[in-house]
């Protein structure tokens, strides 16, 4: 059985537990970002230092897109989370830092809100957490044309 890896206690090379296996695996633009690295960096020193932050178990994909740029797949959201946290990679001893393919979009929902309050006044609320970029107001099941008095907010 090959060693275990320090982030998980998976064997190097395996998915975290609960991913899919790699053969019908199918990633997200959320997952994925591009770095630039330094001129004398190669694939295997990406892979180490994506590794470093998050796990070899966590890394998907590590794809050259040519001159000093790759593109990287992780398997989790979690795992993005955590490399997004640390900021950026170290690679070849140089500090670089990465590129989300995908907004980082937060939902919120606003449960048993009262009918008179305003929007404006929510996105005033919610601002420092980010732009609104779309409101959704949900209906009752039986009856479309009424609504159920929630109200949902995506953030970016």
């Amino acid at each position: 059985m090959p060693p275990a890896d320090k982030a998980g206690g998976q064997p190097p090379g395996r998915p975290p537990p609960g991913a899919k296996m790699p053969s019908s695996y199918q990633p997200t633009k959320d997952l994925v970002f591009n770095v630039t690295v330094p001129a004398d960096a190669s694939t295997v020193s990406v892979i180490d230092a994506v590794a470093d932050v998050v796990g070899l178990p966590n890394v998907y994909m590590v794809q050259h897109l040519g001159g000093a740029r790759f593109q990287c797949t992780l398997y989790t959201s979690a795992a993005m989370e955590q490399l997004l946290r640390h900021g950026g990679l170290s690679v070849c001893g140089k500090k670089v830092t990465i590129e989300v393919l995908a907004p980082r979009l937060t939902r919120v929902a606003c449960l048993s809100l009262p009918g008179y309050v305003v929007d404006e006044h929510l996105i005033r609320a919610l601002a420092p957490y980010g732009k609104v970029v779309s409101i959704e107001r949900p209906t009752t099941v039986d009856r479309p044309s009424v609504r159920n008095g929630h109200r949902l907010f995506t953030l970016k």
